[in-house]
């Protein structure tokens, strides 16, 4: 991606103007005269000086005006340009594939360094979050939470656009559908099926469900109360919707009878054509023969069965498949984060993915963990591959 604007300043200069510098070739916003374009350049310098008035030195701005993004960030160039890249790339593809509105209010993008990122985050195992109040998305991550947090970030200026406060189930369901998407060809999201499928699932078979009508009218307190399964329940409603074409129109639905309806119950019933109760029967048959990602392995089946999240301390696991190596063996417990794997050390849930990947089947490893601000070692055994 490339800017229309680059503004470079030191932290140190924050109180001051912010010195424009020329950029990019990137095409003007069609839909901003240049009378507009100057007020959003100052309100840029605006948002960018109060986020450096509270950052260490080191830092740069950079505005894209067509997306209405203004970074401030602490990365070197090209880590900036790869995270820069991914999040117009989102953008992009997330007003596509829900036909939002065109961008009226400016969202600034704060990547910071690690020390003071530990400054700013509101609990230890958060490595991003939006605030709605000032527009603000603050990340460590530049990866899938980036995305989730950008996601709300969206969807919060389309809402607020329409003077609407969407429901909890709509604002997490869109942000953990997107989180775990690739881009398709044509710019539109292609959402993957993601390790959130595995509490859904074992809801599912022991019948443990949060009942659709009542999920979608949850207070925020109680959806975050039960937040492994509210997560995974959204999420899965939605990826539901994009898979039969409904997710678009369901998004219009919903924004069109907000008024009568908040919690979106008639605008599901009315784009799928039928009652809540019979969809959440379909939907349910429908996330059981969903299959795991990276080739994880289905209840029973699987190698190890672990559902993982990426914290700033590692891999941490959130979840055990029900019937998997790990929930039959009980030597690992959901909180535990993974340090290293058969003797390669991993840092993330990708790489403890990759490391389960290279071991053969029907064998024990050892897996290095910490529980509790404690480091042990266990041995783990594995389970066999599916038969194909």
């Amino acid at each position: 991606m490339q800017m229309t604007e680059c503004l470079r300043v030191p932290a140190a200069a924050c109180a001051l103007t912010l010195a424009v510098c020329a950029a990019s070739v990137a095409a003007p916003d069609p839909n901003t005269n240049d009378a507009a374009a100057a007020r959003l350049a100052e309100q840029a310098r605006a948002a960018a000086a109060a986020q450096l008035a509270r950052l260490g030195e080191g830092y740069e701005v950079r505005f894209d005006s067509a997306r209405r993004l203004v970074f401030v960030s602490a990365l070197d160039e090209e880590h900036f340009r790869q995270t820069a890249r991914l999040v117009a790339k989102f953008s992009d593809a997330i007003r596509k594939t829900l036909d939002l509105s065109p961008p009226t209010s400016l969202v600034t993008v704060v990547l910071p360094t690690a020390e003071d990122y530990a400054e700013l985050r509101p609990g230890e195992e958060v490595t991003g979050f939006y605030t709605p109040a000032d527009r603000t998305l603050i990340s460590l991550d530049r990866g899938r939470v980036l995305v989730h947090e950008f996601t709300h970030a969206l969807h919060h200026a389309d809402a607020a656009a329409a003077r609407q406060q969407h429901r909890v189930w709509v604002w997490e369901g869109l942000a953990t559908l997107c989180d775990a998407s690739n881009i398709a060809p044509g710019g539109v999201l292609d959402p993957q099926v993601d390790v959130r499928v595995v509490a859904l699932q074992k809801a599912i078979r022991r019948a443990q469900t949060i009942p659709l009508e009542k999920l979608v009218d949850l207070t925020p307190g109680e959806f975050h109360a039960r937040a492994e399964l509210c997560y995974a329940e959204a999420r899965y409603l939605m990826l539901y919707l994009h898979e039969r074409d409904k997710l678009p129109a369901f998004y219009a639905a919903y924004k069109g009878g907000f008024e009568d309806d908040p919690t979106g119950r008639i605008a599901l019933e009315d784009v799928l054509g039928r009652r809540l109760g019979d969809i959440e029967d379909d939907w349910e048959t429908w996330a059981l023969e969903l299959e795991m990602p990276w080739g994880e392995l289905r209840s029973g089946e699987a190698r190890l069965g672990l559902g993982l999240q990426d914290t700033p301390q590692g891999a941490k696991v959130v979840s055990l498949a029900p019937g998997s190596a790990a929930e039959r063996a009980g030597r690992i417990h959901v909180g535990d984060i993974v340090l290293a794997f058969n003797g390669v050390p991993t840092s993330c849930a990708a790489e403890v993915v990759g490391a389960v990947q290279a071991c053969g089947a029907n064998q024990t490893v050892n897996v290095e963990l910490r529980r509790r601000g404690r480091q042990i070692t266990i041995q783990q055994p594995l389970g066999a591959p599916r038969q194909r």
